[in-house]
């Protein structure tokens, strides 16, 4: 930029220009109706909610059967991890471990476990091969081969009550029956779509 020097004695002009906002006065603007579609919340949402409250509410009981998805397996199990010398013992419960719990189910404390098992019987092992992805959070395991022998001892079905106004009443504290929860959940999930329609 060019400089001009200025004495103590001189006189100086300079000029300013920038941009202001425009004033204008508003028409009144509060009679004009406003449309917005109604929101309209599908079953499949209602069934959600109903079915996440009712997952604390699962009872299992032992069955005679091949392992389906969503069963509880007793299994114990021992794993060899690829490039693995020492076994941390903030890893040890996801490689070795007798007579635990292991559901057939997302998500899997063991990587492709659940997916293996579909079909298990009652006394027989298992040989699994998985890796663990990048972003395991265990860290010592994230990426690596693992090769699991699983021992199944017994298997459990979930059983996932219907539904009703007992039911109702106990997921409530005793304030509404089926119907009334129903229509509750689907008022309280059309505010939500509101909300999110009003921002």
């Amino acid at each position: 930029a060019k400089r001009t020097p200025i004495s103590r004695n001189s006189s100086m002009k300079f000029a300013v220009s920038f941009d202001v906002t425009p004033t204008f006065e508003l028409p009144d603007y509060s009679h004009l109706p406003v449309a917005r579609d109604a929101v309209e919340v599908n079953d499949s949402a209602i069934n959600e909610v109903v079915r996440n409250l009712l997952r604390e509410h699962i009872s299992y009981q032992t069955v005679e059967r091949p392992a389906e998805k969503g069963d509880l397996l007793k299994v114990s199990y021992t794993a060899e991890v690829e490039g693995l010398a020492e076994i941390p013992a903030s890893a040890k419960y996801l490689l070795e471990a007798k007579s635990t719990w292991m559901p057939l189910s997302e998500p899997e404390l063991i990587p492709g476990a659940a997916q293996a098992l579909m079909g298990a019987v009652v006394g027989s092992i298992y040989h699994v091969e998985t890796t663990f992805p990048a972003e395991f959070f265990e860290a010592t395991l994230a990426g690596k081969k693992a090769s699991y022998k699983i021992s199944v001892e017994e298997i459990q079905s979930a059983h996932i009550p219907e539904f009703n106004d007992e039911m109702a009443k106990q997921v409530t504290g005793g304030q509404s029956d089926a119907a009334t929860t129903l229509k509750n959940i689907r008022t309280y999930l059309e505010s939500q779509e509101n909300q999110k329609a009003d921002l």
